[in-house]
């Protein structure tokens, strides 16, 4: 994978962090929790998925010496990250203020690499 493909992968994982925090959003205002395997598990599944495809374009990038990543120690916590809030997007009981931390400091992670491979 190329530093370009990379760039893509990043700006994805940005929308996608985005409408994760859409999602908590609006189950916050509704109140409803979504059905496990119908919907979270699910989406769940493909956050996961599409987090792991930046997260190798990420490593082979680094390998390449294509692009210094200053936060290169926390690619892994931004997948992490990602996938555990597309869980708790899910779920009102979550705290506003832990999931907002999260979504922050991800986003804030997200956003530095992005500019590291432009």
């Amino acid at each position: 994978m190329t530093r370009e493909e990379a760039l893509l992968y990043t700006k994805e994982l940005n929308k996608l962090l985005d409408d994760i925090n859409e999602k908590y959003e609006k189950v916050r205002l509704t109140k409803e929790e979504a059905d496990f395997y119908k919907d979270v598990e699910p989406y769940a599944n493909s956050v996961r998925d599409r987090a792991q495809k930046w997260y190798e374009s990420i490593q082979q990038v680094i390998e390449n010496n294509e692009a210094y990543i200053q936060g290169e120690r926390q690619v892994e916590q931004v997948v992490d990250n990602i996938c555990t809030l597309s869980v708790q997007a899910f779920q009102y009981s979550t705290s506003y203020s832990r999931f907002k931390s999260y979504y922050q400091s991800t986003k804030f992670l997200l956003k530095t690499i992005e500019r590291q491979l432009v």
